[in-house]
């Protein structure tokens, strides 16, 4: 069960991006007292989270319901997370930063509501995104008929929730020590371990589907 857990931890921390994610929401809150920023990052990481156990507690009902194998989710998720990893090693520029740089320019144009910026864009889809939502399904699944295991993984993923709430309240300093360079090599490490794990869905969904089962 470690190496399950590991796995899940793996997973969540690099979908999820405490790191990147606290750069966005240090844009997002520059110009809020400190006590709205700390605010906001609750609020953030609680709807993030709460969306996040829904889809863990209520996911495979949903598909067993639209008559969705769980292989088929298993491919067509590792093939969402191995997009995401070849992005994340490949491109020059990180998703992340993206919407960082679009998020400055739109901040310099108009005034937003603070109170916004926890639901979106910091709970979905940063923390709660489809890729997350995906990916903690699959792992649930890894651990399906262990009720002990599933536990111990919703555990990792608050202990992931938390790691990003202190992320962000940490996020002027993180961005200061690890600088640009530093950041984008994490970035790079990570998306390296998750292509590996993505690969692994999709092979796992290849050997479970009726294809491979036929013959």
């Amino acid at each position: 069960m470690t190496t399950l857990l590991l796995e899940a931890f793996t997973i969540l921390f690099v979908t999820i991006g405490p790191i990147d994610t606290s750069a966005v929401y240090a844009v997002l809150t520059k110009d809020c007292a400190p006590a709205e920023r700390r605010r906001i990052a609750l609020k953030a990481v609680l709807i993030g989270g709460t969306l996040l156990f829904i889809a863990g507690l209520f996911g495979t009902k949903i598909l067993d319901m639209l008559g969705i194998q769980l292989s088929t989710l298993q491919i067509a998720g590792g093939i969402l997370l191995l997009l995401v990893a070849i992005q994340m090693v490949m491109s020059e520029e990180t998703v992340e930063h993206k919407e960082l740089h679009e998020l400055e320019s739109d901040l310099q144009s108009q005034n937003h509501n603070h109170g916004d910026f926890a639901v979106f864009p910091l709970a979905v889809p940063f923390i709660a995104g489809p890729d997350v939502i995906v990916a903690f399904v699959l792992i649930l699944d890894l651990a399906s008929g262990n009720l002990l295991a599933q536990t111990a993984i919703f555990g990792v993923a608050a202990a992931v929730l938390a790691i990003t709430y202190v992320s962000f309240l940490l996020a002027e300093s993180i961005a200061k020590r690890l600088g640009k360079e530093g950041m984008e090599l994490i970035n790079r490490l990570l998306g390296v371990m998750l292509c590996a794990l993505a690969v692994q869905f999709i092979i796992d969904g290849l050997s479970k589907s009726v294809l491979f089962a036929a013959s």
